[in-house]
């Protein structure tokens, strides 16, 4: 089969492998589209500890069944499918009894232990199979549309940590890939008003094509501020979801949200930039709420491609720009110039 290795930071070469074979209990795919995540640009740029080079990447990933290992049931080549999560817990420590898989500190996945979906072919191991990982999709379905299924779900849970309202003023610092999802999110859910600050020209011009979203130039810092609190009436957002990893944002996010507010920190900080000061008499005499958000589970992953087939969230809008498996350098380049949001590599 054909695959992309990254032989080497900022390396990637295209090359003959052989095709993975399903082991019992486990599943290959047909790889029919590998979104770009903003991990894989990490990966691809400084490496991953958990990821030995060279290494297949990509977890983004939308197929169709190649062949099914023993004791496998409920699947049969042909099915489409798509993939989310793409990790596995050990299924028996106190966080996972709970329910909180995706933050079991034994967590394996493909991209990193296991190779990825930048191939014509992937192999799901058993348990991926076991876990519920991989969900059916409607025949005829665009594999490109259903790809985003896993980031979708990671905001999915993201926003599950927050205490919603119905007249909640919700700011997305960050107009990207995520800060979109976010965007899609919020409004099926429902909410008085949805504003975004955004330093790029152009996703500020794709924010302005959103009809209903305030956009706001995030350029000049004090400006940007009295348009935030122009545009919540001078009380400020009541929910502040961080969807980049500038640090600015973050201590943004603090100064601005309103008194009872809550901020989701979705976004990860580079390693020698993640300690931040920040002002605790603003938590707690606003009080204030901040959540994490790490990974999804299979249960998100499930209500993400619900909402992605019923088309509550539009993904012809997410993604913007396709590559085939030979063209993932130039593929790389694009998401890593901020150009559009979604890239899809379909080998």
């Amino acid at each position: 089969m054909r695959a992309a290795t990254l032989d080497a930071l900022r390396t990637v070469v295209v090359r003959d492998l052989p095709q993975p074979e399903a082991e019992p209990g486990g599943i290959v795919l047909r790889v029919r589209a590998c979104a770009i995540c903003g991990t894989d640009l990490r990966i691809f740029n400084h490496g991953h500890e958990r990821v030995t080079l060279p290494a297949v990447i990509g977890h983004e990933i939308a197929g169709t069944v190649s062949s099914i290992g023993k004791g496998v049931t409920g699947y049969k080549p042909g099915d489409a499918v798509v993939l989310s999560p793409p990790g596995w817990s050990c299924g028996a420590c106190r966080i996972c009894r709970r329910g909180d898989e995706n933050l079991c500190q034994q967590r394996e996945a493909i991209s990193y232990e296991r190779p990825g979906g930048f191939a014509e072919h992937v192999a799901i191991p058993p348990p991926l199979v076991r876990n519920g990982s991989l969900h059916g999709v409607p025949d005829g379905t665009d594999p490109a549309l259903v790809a985003i299924t896993e980031p979708l779900a990671c905001c999915v849970n993201g926003q599950d940590q927050v205490r919603w309202r119905p007249d909640d003023r919700v700011l997305i610092i960050g107009a990207g890939p995520i800060g979109m999802m976010h965007a899609e999110l919020v409004h099926a859910r429902g909410a008085e008003s949805l504003a975004f600050v955004e330093v790029s020209n152009e996703r500020l011009r794709m924010i302005g094509g959103l009809g209903d979203v305030t956009a706001i130039d995030g350029r000049d810092r004090a400006q940007a501020d009295q348009a935030i609190a122009s545009w919540s009436g001078g009380f400020g957002p009541d929910v502040v979801i961080v969807a980049t990893s500038a640090p600015a944002a973050y201590h943004q996010a603090f100064d601005v949200v309103g008194r009872g507010g809550q901020v989701l920190l979705f976004a990860g900080l580079p390693k020698d930039k993640q300690v931040l000061e920040v002002n605790i008499n603003l938590i707690h005499y606003r009080q204030l709420a901040w959540h994490g958000s790490f990974g999804s589970t299979p249960a998100h992953g499930a209500r993400a491609l619900a909402l992605l087939l019923s088309k509550k969230v539009n993904a012809e809008r997410l993604i913007t720009h396709r590559f085939g498996l030979a063209a993932l350098p130039e593929a790389i380049a694009v998401a890593s110039a901020l150009v559009g949001l979604k890239v899809v590599v379909e080998p």
